[in-house]
């Protein structure tokens, strides 16, 4: 097999985790992007800003008189296939940054530290490091789950924000109406785009620097390797 396609199978064993590690719950952005386009496509609201005020836990999910129960299908349809869309563009995101930090030489780097070092111990220190891997790895998982929610968050904010500028524009041009939109709309928007790609550029930092290392080591102990000379296709 020649170097590259080594590359993509150390790549395809340890990145794989990663990845599948991108949060999918958009259920704040589905319960805004609702309230909010229901609101801009009724005309109750002349821009963002006004939509998204007094919008509380109690006012929108309340279960007598919550705001989100008298959203009309439309609105909820267009919120959750934009969840979607939200959902796919962030683990592309992830899986282009992963992929861009030319890591196919490092892992295998990686890679042969570890079995070289692992080749020097006893099957009882292998089992003690495996169990302490184990037990570090989980911690570090869950930490980086914790980075990728945050982005994710901020990242559907910064999302409503925008679909609802789409929107605005959508209906100014069905009403002819002038488009409202103001400087503090636009430092809201630019602010949460710029907070999400500093947390998505911190969650992929730690993975490669805290989450890969031990998986790479853990996976040499374990005997979890691919033995490339044996695959042939």
């Amino acid at each position: 097999m020649s170097e590259e396609g080594k590359i993509e199978k150390l790549k395809e064993q340890y990145i794989d985790e990663i990845l599948g590690i991108v949060p999918l719950s958009q259920a704040v952005f589905i319960v805004l992007m609702s309230l909010i386009s229901d609101r801009l496509l009724s005309g109750a609201s002349p821009n963002f800003l006004s939509a998204i005020a007094n919008i509380d836990l109690k006012s929108s999910l309340g279960l007598d008189a919550g705001r989100f129960w008298e959203v009309g299908l439309l609105s909820i349809v267009i919120s959750f296939a934009l969840a979607l869309l939200n959902i796919l563009i962030l683990r592309r995101a992830l899986d282009f940054s992963l992929r861009q930090a030319g890591l196919g030489p490092v892992l295998i780097s990686w890679q042969s530290a570890a079995a070289s070092r692992v080749s020097t111990l006893s099957e009882i220190q292998k089992n003690a490091i495996q169990n302490s891997f184990k037990n570090e790895i989980d911690l570090r998982l869950r930490k980086y789950k914790a980075k990728r929610i945050s982005t994710e968050l901020i990242s559907s904010i910064a999302s409503v924000s925008f679909y609802s500028t789409l929107f605005l524009v959508y209906c100014s041009y069905k009403n002819a109406d002038s488009l409202i939109w103001s400087f503090t709309e636009t430092l809201f928007l630019c602010g949460t785009i710029l907070l999400s790609l500093l947390l998505h550029r911190s969650s992929v930092r730690y993975a490669i620097a805290k989450v890969l290392p031990l998986k790479i080591y853990l996976c040499v102990i374990t005997g979890e390797l691919v033995f490339f000379e044996t695959i042939t296709s």
